[in-house]
């Protein structure tokens, strides 16, 4: 992992308490139309506006770096 592993670590625990499937090292190349792209710190697919919130708030809050992503078409 690229990031503080420790803070990661701690994000990680807390979503799966949430009930979220957390994926280290998730090749965004399996998220992508052109299948391109490499390795995400942490994956997480997430399916409501709700727990989409609470995680960026997280993400935030931890000072980590975020990304959203739609279809992976663009």
């Amino acid at each position: 992992m690229g990031l503080n592993t420790t803070v990661l670590r701690a994000l990680a625990a807390r979503w799966q308490e949430r009930g979220l499937r957390i994926l280290a090292g998730e090749p965004m190349s399996r998220h992508t139309t052109l299948r391109i792209g490499g390795p995400a710190d942490l994956f997480v697919p997430i399916a409501g506006g709700e727990v989409l919130a609470a995680a960026v708030a997280d993400c935030r809050t931890a000072g980590v770096p975020f990304m959203l992503m739609g279809r992976g078409s663009n």
